[in-house]
C-alpha cells in the first residue's frame, strides 16, 4: 500500500490507525493508496485516488 503525507508528519502507527478505521467502516474495500492532508490538527483522508474521501476530522496528537 502506497500512502502520501501531505503539510505535516504522521507515526506508522497513526497510518495504520487510519487504515483500520477505514477498513471497518468499508471491510470490502482493497486500499491500494491513500492521502493524508494534514492542516490545523485535522487530517482529510482520501483513498485510491478519490473513490473515498473522508472530511477532514481532528487529529489524536
Amino acid at each position: 500500500m502506497k500512502f502520501t503525507i501531505v503539510g505535516g508528519s504522521m507515526s506508522l502507527q497513526e497510518v495504520e490507525g487510519y487504515k483500520n478505521w477505514i477498513k471497518s467502516y468499508y471491510p470490502e474495500l482493497e486500499i491500494k493508496e491513500m492521502t493524508f492532508v494534514i492542516a490545523n490538527n485535522t487530517v482529510a483522508i482520501t483513498c485510491n485516488n478519490g473513490e473515498i474521501s473522508f472530511q477532514p476530522v481532528c487529529r489524536a496528537v
